[in-house]
């Protein structure tokens, strides 16, 4: 009997050509399934081309006879014949796909990376957690329709329930008596799990999830330890665990090791996936989108992207704007291309260096003081996302083809490279969407605090962070580095524009630039009226064509001084408090994420006596403040008070135990990780805790370690002690001399102020 079911579309994936759907409402769950067969596109040697249909031919890959059909070259924009052919084996995408570079110059293979679930999506108009109407007969789906808008801002959620699991005490740990696991729902549940018998833990696994039947396992460390060790488990004593809502049997091959790689200059560890069949599963601890933005975040990247939840959560915000881009580019027939099609034009050394400067930045004026008052910060909104949407910058429109012999050119400033005027760029019409949404979302937040609202523009915030990157980045589907190159080119334009515009206006002086930010103050030090800034704001968007905007007015500001050399500033590193009375830091140690949380409590605390003062006079006059909170800091140190875990400094491990030269902090650690047959891989962090050895110097342990032993660690407090010194130098430098910090830490101080 045909039927009819509407809800939100919770989960997707494939199993070969099966697509399994599974929809929630308000009363119920339900599984549904349907047939896709993706299609590809190719064109090439005719040779080639036969060579490969046989092939397909013989793996009983082919859905009909390949069609001749005309779609548009993606840098030409021209229109083409191409050969369509439709696929009954999806899997054999994968094959195709790890060969291509096989058919270099042979065979151009279009649409063939593209992932099967987020390709159905597409086709059918369709979007993780919006609302479908599926037409039926024995879960078999006659027809689906949205019936949501993807452009919507305003989007209802279902009502969903959630199980937390982790260990106790530390992933890297086995499962023990002192390390069990716990699971915890709100505030309704708790237990901790150990069971000699590993029959007894897996079946009150099971009798948890089957009373709670949650729709989303939050856990931590879930990829990297915990699924792999219940799983693994679960596979050997042949009892099946209740974590995937699907009932057919899913036999998953148990990886422990994740993978690292190297992207602009950092190291990173990337945990296996373990996502789950008709419920979700998201590691906190193996999803940048969660870490800042939480669910709300990673729904509104899925939704946009077409992206299944399970697999945003795991992925960057760059391939959800890869997505988003293709969607584009398939809505204007573009054929897309596997990888960066477009390669580097070659060039001479002159034209490199005159070109690719990136942005512009300069060290801070401290001709008016070091510690400042009246000045105020100008920032362009979303400055490099912009200039990318409003100048129509995309690897396309970059040098266009199609453009190439036209008389008239606009020519990016500082560069030979000129821009399409032709068509709408695919990178351009995406981010313009991306920045109207986070402009809204930030709009509402002005009236009103809204968690949702905060984590949906955080999210769309940091995809298009990465999309300036992602267009220079060398792997990228749409990605050139002449685009690269002529963003940056238009923001240092913009901002010597905007500094230019000040400097002949009122007397004004650009103390800092740095990218998209400026700095501004009086030659005479007063206060600058408010009409007159934001006149010049007005202006300056006007002729740049990128919103400027008042980012605060400083109460006072601090550029803190180079260790190098105490005459200049520190370009990323200033803090200050705007005269609505909230503070802004930037790049101290309470911003840095391997200082201890005991150290970012004390600069927090430190942080909170400045916030108290208006004016230079009252920062000074609070001098006795800083020292009393500096000694009741160390008397906790002293005293051992202190939590060893909230001393615990944090490393990024960056290669093999093996590789190290130097016996270093990090290295000590890992020693004692693989003493405890703990492997570390490169990319993961470790904590580790500053001890006293049994000579009375000091020696590094780590957490694992001190976890392992039960002993109480002896901190080794010197360390500590100048590490409080440092924190308190780097805030409160320009209020004192340097005499006062050389008998700080020679323990003399003995003056009050």
């Amino acid at each position: 009997m045909v039927q009819t079911f509407e809800g939100y579309l919770f989960d997707i994936y494939n199993v070969e050509e099966q697509i399994i759907i599974w929809v929630k409402n308000e009363n119920s769950i339900q599984c549904f399934i349907d047939e896709y067969y993706p299609t590809i596109y190719i064109k090439g040697n005719a040779p080639y081309e036969i060579k490969f249909i046989e092939r397909l031919r013989q793996l009983n890959a082919l859905y009909g006879e390949p069609e001749f059909v005309e779609k548009k070259s993606f840098y030409k924009g021209e229109w083409m014949d191409v050969k369509k052919i439709r696929l009954t084996k999806p899997t054999v995408l994968k094959t195709i796909y790890q060969k291509l570079y096989a058919f270099y110059e042979k065979l151009e293979i279009f649409h063939s990376d593209i992932d099967i679930t987020t390709s159905y999506l597409t086709e059918k108009s369709i979007f993780p957690f919006g609302i479908v109407r599926i037409t039926y007969e024995n879960k078999k789906i006659i027809s689906i329709k949205s019936i949501s808008d993807l452009k919507s801002y305003n989007y209802d959620y279902p009502k969903l329930t959630y199980l937390e699991i982790s260990y106790k005490e530390n992933h890297r740990l086995a499962y023990s008596i002192q390390n069990p696991i716990v699971m915890r729902a709100g505030d309704s549940f708790y237990e901790e799990l150990f069971f000699q018998n590993a029959t007894d833990l897996l079946k009150r696994i099971n009798e948890i999830l089957e009373y709670h039947d949650p729709d989303i396992i939050l856990s931590s460390f879930g990829d990297q330890s915990i699924f792999p060790f219940l799983f693994n488990l679960s596979q050997r004593l042949k009892i099946p665990l209740l974590f995937d809502r699907d009932k057919n049997k899913t036999i998953r091959k148990i990886i422990n090791k994740g993978t690292s790689f190297e992207t602009y200059g950092q190291v990173i560890f990337r945990a296996s996936s373990y996502p789950l069949f008709g419920r979700i599963h998201i590691d906190s601890n193996n999803s940048f989108i969660f870490k800042e933005s939480f669910l709300y975040g990673i729904i509104e990247l899925a939704r946009l992207s077409r992206i299944p939840i399970q697999k945003m959560a795991r992925s960057s915000t760059g391939t959800a704007l890869t997505n988003i881009e293709t969607a584009i580019a398939l809505k204007h027939d573009y054929l897309v291309p596997w990888q960066k099609a477009s390669i580097e034009n070659k060039r001479t050394l002159y034209d490199l260096i005159r070109v690719d400067k990136g942005g512009l930045v300069s060290i801070p004026d401290m001709s008016l003081g070091v510690i400042l008052e009246n000045i105020i910060q100008l920032d362009f909104a979303q400055m490099y996302p912009s200039i990318m949407s409003h100048y129509n910058l995309s690897p396309e429109t970059v040098n266009c083809l199609c453009c190439e012999d036209e008389s008239e050119k606009w020519f990016i400033p500082g560069t030979d490279y000129y821009i399409c005027g032709k068509r709408r760029g695919v990178v351009s019409e995406a981010l313009e969407n991306i920045l109207d949404r986070r402009k809204y979302y930030k709009t509402r937040l002005e009236e009103e605090e809204s968690e949702i609202y905060e984590a949906r523009q955080n999210a769309l915030k940091w995809m298009l962070v990465t999309s300036f990157g992602y267009l220079g980045y060398r792997n990228a589907k749409f990605g050139r580095l002449e685009s690269h190159e002529s963003v940056t080119a238009i923001g240092r334009e913009v901002l010597l524009t905007a500094k230019e515009i000040i400097e002949d206006n009122n007397n004004m002086l650009v103390l800092h630039t740095m990218t998209d930010s400026l700095f501004v103050a009086m030659e005479n030090r007063t206060e600058i009226a408010k009409e007159v800034i934001v006149n010049l704001c007005n202006t300056i968007s006007d002729k740049t064509k990128i919103e400027l905007k008042i980012e605060g007015e400083y109460a006072w500001l601090v550029f803190p001084s180079s260790k190098q050399d105490p005459e200049i500033g520190v370009v990323n590193r200033y803090f200050g408090k705007f005269k609505s009375g909230k503070l802004k830091v930037r790049g101290i140690f309470l911003r840095r994420k391997d200082t201890p949380e005991f150290i970012k409590s004390f600069q927090n605390e430190l942080l909170k006596l400045f916030q108290e003062c208006n004016t230079l006079v009252e920062l000074k006059a609070k001098k006795n403040n800083y020292i009393q909170l500096f000694y009741k800091f160390e008397k906790l140190i002293s005293e051992e008070q202190v939590s060893w875990r909230s001393l615990l400094l944090k490393r990024t491990t960056t290669k093999g135990l093996e590789e190290y030269k130097v016996n270093s902090q990090s290295t000590q650690s890992i020693r004692q990780l693989k003493e405890l047959e703990i492997d570390i891989n490169p990319g993961e962090k470790i904590k580790y805790l500053v001890v006293r050895n049994k000579f009375g110097g000091k020696e590094y342990a780590s957490e694992e370690a001190i976890l392992k032993s039960k002993i109480k660690p002896n901190i080794f407090a010197p360390f500590y002690r100048e590490y409080l010194i440092k924190a308190l130098e780097e805030v409160t430098e320009h209020l004192f001399d340097e005499l006062f910090f050389k008998s700080l830490r020679q323990n003399q101080l003995i003056f009050t102020f």
